[in-house]
């Protein structure tokens, strides 16, 4: 058995402008493996066995034994059952909006052991007691359970990601938001469970793998946690699936959590952006990157199972107020978004509202839901002008050079947006995408232009120079 058990916060401080009391450094979700560090915790590097291509921010980790130490295993008398831990407890970040700690605790094989709610309630409760200690904004450790970690793990963040001079804790903590812990244990085949839970997804191949995957909202010891509960059949190992559902599972909900944070500060005037501003196109970046990643990446969950997972996992949405949504979307149309971004950001809201009607939604639609309207809404069905003869291996390499360029020049949490369309588009490029290479390229502005034509990259500059005047 291994539980993973992650924390996750969301940062609304770059959406008010420049953030000047934001560290630059490291520069995620790219930052050089075995060179920078995060601050009071240790160095980059990249993740043993890579992230998932569709994640942003999965491929580098940082271990954080020298900011966040535990000094025991955790042990269980009866039945005797023994947990390490692994030395694998990690930061992960997307630049300036999600930053994720994970922690992990493996046991031996408990194959001679009944696995039931009552002992898995009491191992976890025994692990969530366990002592850990954590460094503060003055470089001193305190030592608490880890079920009482978050504040802490809110000022240790604080210390990784702000200039000295800026520990304003009180400003700074009003801008970052818990979400909900998240604890995933992962059963070996040979280990049993039996859980009357909901089944969320249940997979099998007849061939060689076969999985169940449980869920609920839990509290532990008055900690409310997102549970799950992955159990592998008597097939071979597929370590490789179960790795792919565990972060895909772990990312989504800390995705949903995170829109739902900025959603409510933009309703609450927490956040604040004037059209045309470096906030205003960061936001825009944050919402439709956000938007595309959750639609998407649910089809490729849902895909293996028998439920609708995106209809749970929308239940966190259910502490706005009401009335809460029309004041977000109100908002949403007084930024003067882009078009494109300003109807998806609507729709995708007005889909959260009627969350016990199922649509198909199989093209571009102005309004989702009873009694929806679209007003004023235009849109497009982009088609770009893609040469026939496109080398897509040389355009690999150029958006390669293209990226480091703007890579080491990029100062700001905006810049260093820009470089992430400009990777986006990188891996369009390797998957044969012509269409998806021109939308982040165009999405990232005059800087990708001007670069481009600076450096020289003229098959990028052409793909620019044939599409600046679509979409």
């Amino acid at each position: 058995m291994v539980i993973f058990i992650q924390f996750s916060l969301t940062d609304t401080r770059a959406f008010k402008g420049n953030a000047p009391e934001l560290l630059l450094s490291p520069s995620w979700p790219l930052p050089t493996p075995n060179k920078e560090f995060v601050r009071a915790s240790g160095q980059i590097s990249e993740r043993v066995n890579k992230g998932l291509n569709n994640w942003i921010g999965e491929n580098f980790i940082c271990k954080i034994r020298r900011g966040i130490k535990f000094n025991q295993p955790v042990k269980i008398n009866d039945p005797v059952i023994n947990f390490r831990v692994v030395d694998k407890h990690q930061f992960s970040s997307e630049r300036f909006v999600i930053t994720k700690y994970e922690f992990v605790f493996a046991s031996k094989n408990l194959s001679h052991i009944k696995i039931d709610w009552s002992l898995l309630q009491k191992i976890i409760h025994e692990i969530i007691n366990i002592p850990v200690s954590i460094k503060t904004t003055t470089y001193q450790y305190i030592t608490l359970p880890l079920k009482s970690i978050k504040k802490p793990l809110k000022e240790f963040y604080i210390l990784n990601s702000t200039k000295h001079g800026s520990f304003d804790l009180d400003l700074q903590l009003q801008n970052i938001y818990d979400c909900t812990p998240q604890i995933y244990v992962l059963l070996d085949r040979n280990e049993s469970f039996a859980y009357t839970g909901k089944k969320y997804i249940s997979f099998n191949d007849n061939k060689t793998y076969s999985f169940n995957l449980y869920s609920g909202w839990r509290k532990f010891n008055n900690m409310p946690t997102r549970l799950w509960i992955h159990t592998r059949n008597d097939y071979q190992p597929e370590i490789g699936i179960d790795r792919k559902l565990r972060i895909s599972i772990l990312r989504l909900h800390t995705e949903f959590e995170a829109l739902k944070h900025v959603l409510k500060a933009i309703s609450s005037d927490k956040i604040k952006v004037t059209s045309l501003t470096p906030a205003s196109d960061f936001l825009q970046r944050y919402l439709d990157n956000a938007i595309n990643t959750l639609l998407k990446d649910e089809k490729k969950v849902t895909a293996q199972g028998e439920t609708d997972f995106i209809d749970d996992i929308k239940t966190i949405f259910f502490d706005f107020q009401p009335g809460e949504f029309e004041i977000i979307k109100e908002k949403i149309l007084s930024f003067n978004f882009r078009p494109q971004i300003q109807a998806k950001t609507i729709n995708y809201i007005e889909k959260l509202e009627i969350m016990n009607d199922k649509y198909e939604n199989n093209g571009q639609v102005g309004a989702m839901g009873p009694n929806a309207k679209a007003e004023n809404n235009t849109f497009n069905q982009v088609q770009y002008k893609i040469p026939a003869n496109l080398d897509f291996d040389l355009l690999v390499t150029q958006l390669s050079q293209l990226k480091s360029e703007m890579k080491v020049k990029a100062d700001t949490p905006e810049e260093l947006a820009v470089v992430q369309q400009v990777a986006l588009a990188e891996k369009e490029a390797q998957s044969k995408n012509a269409n998806g290479v021109i939308k982040y390229l165009k999405a990232g502005g005059q800087w990708v232009i001007e670069t481009a034509t600076k450096i020289g990259v003229t098959v990028v500059s052409e793909l620019l120079k044939q599409n600046l005047s679509i979409g």
